[in-house]
């Protein structure tokens, strides 16, 4: 397996990332699923010490696309993103910070739309699979504030 340069190593660590986001939103769980090593661990957080729950391994990660159905949309708008790439270019860690829109229905006798938008920090680990490319080995997501907003029900006026 080529060590790549760190630059290299960075951009498709950029690009993991991003698919991260992209699958969530989507719901798409086999993509989603297949951004991670085996028994890879996603620990979600209410701050930074609140753990709320952990996804371990291929199963219980499916789950997270499932569990944003919740929503009626979701958009994670990732950005300042760090890497530090291991000597031998096998892992890396890293930090990401991403704003997340998720969209709540109205219920009952509330007829609003609600965004719920989350300012979220990602704690990174990575590594490589079989084929050399890169992909989670476990993430820490830290909610670390939650405002709400009304918002106008989607294709309305």
């Amino acid at each position: 397996m080529p060590v790549l340069e760190p630059r290299d190593a960075h951009v498709e660590l950029q690009r993991l990332v991003a698919a991260y986001g992209l699958a969530a939103d989507d719901r798409d769980a086999d993509w989603f699923v297949s951004l991670w090593l085996p028994g890879a661990t996603l620990s979600v957080f209410d701050g930074e010490e609140g753990l709320t729950g952990t996804y371990e391994g291929a199963d219980a990660l499916r789950g997270v696309t499932e569990a944003l159905g919740r929503y009626a949309r979701t958009v994670h708008l990732v950005s300042t993103h760090r890497v530090e790439v291991a000597a031998d270019g096998t892992s890396a860690t890293g930090k990401t910070y991403c704003t997340a829109h998720h969209l709540v229905r109205p219920v009952g006798e509330v007829s609003a739309w609600e965004d719920r938008v989350m300012t979220i920090r990602y704690d990174d680990r990575y590594g490589r699979d079989g084929s050399g490319a890169w992909r989670f080995a476990a993430r820490e997501c830290h909610k670390l504030f939650v405002r709400s907003e009304a918002v106008v029900e989607p294709g309305g006026a």
